[in-house]
């Protein structure tokens, strides 16, 4: 379906776009910072500081995709490498400075996506062998940023990682799709693709659950993890594999020990998405999960519990996404420049718009504290 068809008929459900008044600027309130990765022919890490006005550029030679903050050093960042790249890098923003640049494991490439332990100790990276696609997760020391071991993780293809909230269970992305770096972006393995959600014992590094959605041809990429464990995961059709047009679900919710659920209303915004989410960010004080289709201009926000469709936001190629520090707001990037602020049914906050003309905010955005987070409760 045709957005401008869409847009017309989303009058006719109940799913106008609002827009707000401004409340005052949300993000300079409780945040220090936004980062992202930073796309154009010199790419690296940008950062923009809400308080000053100031943005940062580190170029760093390789093109980025996510970004993670030290949970105890919040200007010390990570930027994982887009697949298909043997290099990220540790920076500064504070200083400008590139800390250290990491090198993937042998034979493997970074996939965009990775987190550091609620302690800081330790830096999980998704990877990938070239050759293969076989999965990877590589461990590393962050007191020297030494990649000291690696996990497989039982699929093709990972992408986003995450760790739940007992702080042993690393849940994975696999998407399933064969890629190499001589053949680009194109899929080898349409035919026999197979995504999953993997869960993985951190201390074992071992697979402890696996599970897959209805539909093989939906190549699950981008998740986020609640307070309960449950996990949202956004999908990517591949279209080519399949002999017909119907619109398909593409998010979805799951807990362990249940099979996953696919959001089955708001048909309207999946067709109009093309097939892609591209980020994925949840609420869990609001109980909603919002998910971003640069493809579509759109971001469209679902209620986790019951899966109803409670609104959505229109943006050109908007990606990256973000809750906000306090779980009130969710945060949108594009790679035009803009920055909005946006309630759980995508209305906007309009007093707290930002325009960077001179930024091209990449697939994904992380809003950074202004402090170290509290050291986490001891596991019973």
């Amino acid at each position: 379906m045709r957005r401008r068809c869409f847009l017309g008929r989303a009058v006719g459900i109940g799913l106008t776009p609002l827009v707000g008044t401004g409340c005052g600027d949300a993000i300079r309130r409780e945040a220090a910072f936004l980062a992202s990765a930073y796309g154009d022919d010199e790419p690296g890490l940008v950062s923009f500081f809400p308080d000053s006005g100031r943005t940062v550029l580190i170029r760093t030679s390789f093109r980025g995709h996510d970004v993670a903050s030290h949970p105890r050093r919040p200007t010390e960042l990570v930027l994982f490498g887009r697949r298909p790249a043997t290099e990220s890098a540790v920076v500064d923003v504070e200083s400008g400075r590139i800390l250290r640049r990491l090198v993937s494991g042998p034979g493997c490439a970074f996939q965009g996506h990775g987190f550091f332990t609620p302690d800081g100790s330790w830096l999980v990276t998704s990877e990938a062998k070239l050759d293969s696609a076989d999965g990877r997760l590589g461990i590393w020391r962050t007191d020297t940023y030494q990649r000291v071991d690696a996990f497989e993780t039982a699929g093709v293809g990972p992408h986003e990682i995450a760790l739940l909230p007992d702080h042993r269970t690393i849940v994975v992305a696999n998407g399933g799709l064969l890629t190499r770096p001589e053949t680009g972006s194109e899929v080898l393995n349409l035919d026999t693709m197979d995504s999953s959600l993997t869960y993985i014992d951190l201390s074992r590094g071992e697979t402890v659950d696996q599970y897959r959605v209805a539909e093989p041809k939906a190549s699950l990429r981008h998740l986020d993890v609640d307070i309960d464990g449950r996990v949202v995961f956004g999908a990517q059709i591949q279209r080519a594999a399949l002999d017909h047009q119907r619109p398909l679900p593409l998010a979805g919710v799951h807990r362990r020990g249940e099979a996953p659920r696919m959001f089955a209303l708001g048909m309207e915004v999946f067709a109009a998405m093309n097939d892609y989410v591209g980020s994925v960010a949840l609420s869990s004080a609001l109980d909603v999960a919002a998910f971003s289709s640069p493809r579509g201009d759109l971001c469209a926000f679902w209620r986790i519990d019951d899966g109803e469709l409670v609104g959505y936001h229109r943006l050109v190629d908007g990606c990256g996404l973000s809750a906000s520090l306090d779980g009130q707001r969710f945060v949108l990037s594009s790679s035009t420049g803009e920055v909005r602020t946006l309630g759980p049914d995508g209305r906007e906050f309009v007093g707290d718009r930002r325009r960077l003309a001179s930024v091209r905010w990449d697939n994904h955005l992380l809003v950074v504290p202004n402090g170290p987070d509290q050291p986490p409760e001891a596991n019973s």
